[in-house]
């Protein structure tokens, strides 16, 4: 009986602390004009910059280096990329999507 009651005055004084702390009376809150969504000129907030930092090398004193390029499992994607344009979709593709 008594952890009822205990229980019962723990929700009753919880439910009243939130009662007292929601209202926002007397809060000073202004919008910003354009908001950021909304704004064209926002595009950096909470952006961390792009980066491939995590190599494998073959043995220690090659990863001591840190050279990229002598590692085997590096590849660089600079260069001259062919791409294959086609006007429509080819049939095995509209059998797969189905």
């Amino acid at each position: 009986m008594k952890r009822i009651s205990f229980y019962i005055l723990l929700i009753a004084v919880s439910l009243s602390a939130c009662k007292k702390l929601s209202k926002y009376e007397g809060v000073p809150f202004t919008e910003k004009e354009p908001r950021d969504w909304e704004n064209p000129e926002v595009f950096n907030i909470n952006r961390e910059y792009p980066h491939a930092s995590l190599i494998s090398f073959p043995d220690e004193k090659s990863a001591l280096e840190a050279v990229k390029a002598n590692s085997p499992n590096y590849r660089s994607l600079d260069g001259l990329w062919k791409f294959n344009w086609a006007k429509t979709r080819p049939a095995s593709l509209l059998v797969l999507q189905g």
